[in-house]
């Protein structure tokens, strides 16, 4: 009778009005389930209104949805000027941090950027320093930081930044630990896949699953991998990219 979506607003308006109705010894219990069609005695919602409850419901998301922006975007200029400020101190000419302290120092800076919020200029900010410093940082450091940006910008829709940064890379992350190689593979085969370059994104999958330090990660990785086969139309190939639980 009502969609499962619904719900959490329905126990929410319960929820409002749980002192009021405590204080007058109105207890209640809210339980929701679902009940087989063929069980049910219930006559179905209206067409009309299912439409209106649907409707509004949206309506209701997006009103949520503009409300966190709005936190997001205050917590953002709370922010600004200590970020700035730090900023401005590590690109100070008198600043005697190594480069290497600095461009982690950038990065910790992206970090609390991102997390607040702010995904692009995050992003920017540390891929600029990251140019600046690159040649002046060990491989290990640069290998980090392009991990970190490259996770960024394809959480941000900039796939194409992501490869070009990555790409150049990918035949050197020999310094990495293992983990950090399975996770710059990982990130590469999805910058690839989200360019629709299938071909280079097997080879990525294929890598990543083989550097896979456990079942879950590895299983993960080959069904990508089985399902890019797909697209391509590698019909023949799909069943030897699938994890064994799903061959069997």
């Amino acid at each position: 009778m009502i969609p499962p979506l619904q719900i959490p607003w329905v126990r929410a308006e319960f929820d409002r009005h749980a002192d009021v109705l405590a204080q007058h010894d109105l207890l209640w219990h809210f339980k929701d389930c679902e009940t087989p069609e063929i069980q049910s005695t219930s006559r179905p919602m209206d067409d009309e209104l299912e439409r209106y409850v649907l409707e509004r419901m949206a309506a209701q998301h997006a009103r949520t949805a503009e409300r966190d922006r709005l936190v997001v975007l205050e917590q953002l200029n709370v922010a600004r000027p200590s970020i700035e400020r730090q900023l401005k101190e590590l690109r100070d000419e008198k600043c005697v941090d190594s480069p290497s302290d600095k461009l982690r120092k950038f990065e910790n800076l992206a970090m609390h950027l991102r997390r607040l919020g702010g995904h692009r200029d995050a992003w920017n900010i540390l891929l600029s320093e990251y140019h600046r410093l690159e040649k002046l940082v060990d491989l290990e450091l640069r290998l980090e930081v392009a991990i970190e940006l490259a996770e960024m910008m394809l959480d941000d829709g900039v796939s194409d930044q992501a490869i070009l940064l990555l790409h150049d890379l990918k035949t050197q992350t020999d310094p990495l630990p293992p983990d950090g190689q399975f996770r710059f593979k990982r990130l590469l085969a999805r910058g690839y896949l989200e360019q629709c370059d299938y071909t280079s994104a097997q080879a990525a999958l294929q890598e990543a699953a083989e550097l896979a330090l456990d079942v879950r990660h590895r299983d993960e990785q080959l069904a990508i991998l089985a399902e890019a086969r797909l697209l391509q139309g590698d019909f023949h190939n799909i069943g030897d990219a699938l994890p064994e639980s799903e061959q069997q």
